[in-house]
C-alpha cells in the first residue's frame, strides 16, 4: 500500500493489506450503535497484527457501551487508559437514561506493552463545533493532540473509519504518514475534497 491515500474498502480488507508491525497509531471514531460492537472486536483483532509492539490504538467510544467495548477489545490488545474528550461547546442528551452527555471516552490500548513511555494528559478539549462535512464530524484539534503526543514525524497513522477525514488532515499537518479508509463512498469523497491539493487518491 502507498502512504497518504484514502481507501474505500471494508475495514478488515483495508487493514489486512497493511504490512504487519508497521503502524505506530490507529486513531479512529467507530459507529456507536450497540449492533456495531463486533466492529470494535474486529478492529482490535486486526490491530494486533499491524501495530508495532508498543504501538497504540485509540478509539472514540460511546459511554453507554464502554463495558462491552473494553471487554471485546481487551481480548486482543492491552488496556492502557481512558482519555477524557471534553466537547464543551455542546452536549447530547440521552433522555431515556436521564443523562446529559458532555464528554466522550477515548479508549487507549497498546500492542503488548507501552513503549516508549510518552507523557500525555488524560483529558483533551474539543475545538470549535463544525458538522459541515459529516453528521459525526470531529474537530482536528483533538486528533492533532493525540497524534503529536504518541507519534513522531514519519510514523504511520491509520484510521479505518475515517468519516470526514479528520485524522488524515491532522496527520498530514503534523508530517506523519497516513492511511485512511471508509466503507461509505460519500465519506471517502468528503475526505478527498478536504485533502484537495495533496497527492492522496481513492483506492478500492
Amino acid at each position: 500500500m502507498d502512504f497518504n491515500e484514502v481507501y474505500n474498502l471494508d475495514y478488515r480488507e483495508f487493514l489486512q493489506q497493511i504490512p504487519e508491525h508497521s503502524v505506530e497509531l490507529i486513531l479512529t471514531d467507530l459507529p456507536y450503535a450497540r449492533k456495531h460492537l463486533p466492529l470494535y472486536e474486529g478492529l482490535a483483532e486486526e490491530a494486533k497484527r499491524v501495530l508495532r509492539i508498543g504501538g497504540n490504538l485509540i478509539a472514540m467510544c460511546p459511554n453507554f457501551m464502554m463495558p462491552e467495548v473494553l471487554s471485546v477489545m481487551s481480548q486482543h490488545l492491552k488496556w492502557r487508559w481512558m482519555i477524557h474528550y471534553d466537547y464543551w461547546h455542546s452536549s447530547h442528551a440521552r433522555m431515556a437514561m436521564g443523562i446529559e452527555v458532555c464528554w466522550k471516552p477515548l479508549a487507549w490500548f497498546v500492542n503488548e506493552k507501552l513503549y516508549p513511555n510518552r507523557p500525555i494528559a488524560d483529558s483533551v478539549r474539543a475545538g470549535a463545533r463544525d458538522k459541515s462535512l459529516h453528521v459525526w464530524q470531529q474537530d482536528v484539534e483533538w486528533a492533532e493532540y493525540i497524534i503529536k503526543a504518541l507519534t513522531d514525524e514519519g510514523d504511520l497513522v491509520v484510521d479505518p473509519f475515517v468519516g470526514s477525514g479528520t485524522v488524515a488532515v491532522a496527520a498530514q499537518l503534523l508530517r506523519r504518514k497516513w492511511l485512511v479508509n471508509d466503507l461509505d463512498e460519500r465519506a471517502v469523497n468528503t475526505t478527498i475534497r478536504r485533502l484537495e491539493g495533496s497527492k492522496c487518491r481513492a483506492t478500492g
